[in-house]
């Protein structure tokens, strides 16, 4: 740890960071968070980066190229160089606290990474910038939609129309006679696009 930085946790475990300046204060707050979120911290970088079926299998290979596709490493690497020198210093500071935490967990890294057998690469500022652009782009839900749209363009005219007609509408309006869905068996079964629509069910906490 940096010698002007102190992490003092509670009774609850939540960390509380105090530090000379502003810059070793950030130092500390990555150091904190990489001891409580490293492996969410390097799985939100994959994400981000389009690499988690390197890891995760085939499964994850659409998701991957979704982020690709919108470019959000290239995003991230052009905002790296935007970024004013006091914000980046404070960027920099943060990710060296969350690289000096890696550096002294050695071999001894959370759970999640010995179960899949890797450890994590260090982090960067353009990480940093990327995962929050994916939270960007996941939180607004408009990935999908936009994929959709763009393979729309690759069908023939006669199929676009019936592609891109959701099976069940967002916004519905019962007939006179219709019985409103029973509100236990909703409740029991949120998901169910025939009761509640195409949603993904994804959104910030809010």
């Amino acid at each position: 740890m940096n010698p002007a930085v102190e992490i003092l946790r509670d009774r609850a475990g939540v960390p509380h960071v105090y530090a000379d300046s502003t810059n070793n204060l950030y130092f500390g707050l990555g150091y904190a968070m990489a001891e409580d979120r490293l492996w969410q911290m390097d799985w939100l970088r994959r994400r981000a980066l389009g690499r988690q079926a390197e890891l995760l299998g085939r499964a994850y290979v659409g998701s991957d190229l979704m982020q690709r596709s919108v470019g959000i490493a290239e995003i991230a690497d052009r905002e790296v160089e935007l970024t004013d020198p006091p914000t980046r210093e404070i960027l920099e500071s943060f990710v060296a606290g969350i690289n000096r935490y890696i550096d002294q967990c050695d071999s001894d890294l959370p759970t999640e990474f010995k179960l899949l057998d890797y450890e994590p690469e260090r982090f960067t500022v353009r990480d940093s910038l990327a995962i929050l652009r994916a939270q960007f782009w996941s939180l607004n839900g408009r990935l999908r939609t936009i994929a959709i749209g763009e393979a729309a363009r690759l069908l023939p005219e006669e199929l676009r129309d019936a592609y891109l007609t959701p099976e069940a509408p967002e916004t519905r309006i019962l007939p006179p006679d219709a019985a409103y869905p029973d509100a236990a068996r909703v409740s029991q079964r949120p998901l169910e696009q025939g009761l509640l629509g195409m949603g993904d069910s994804s959104g910030s906490n809010n």
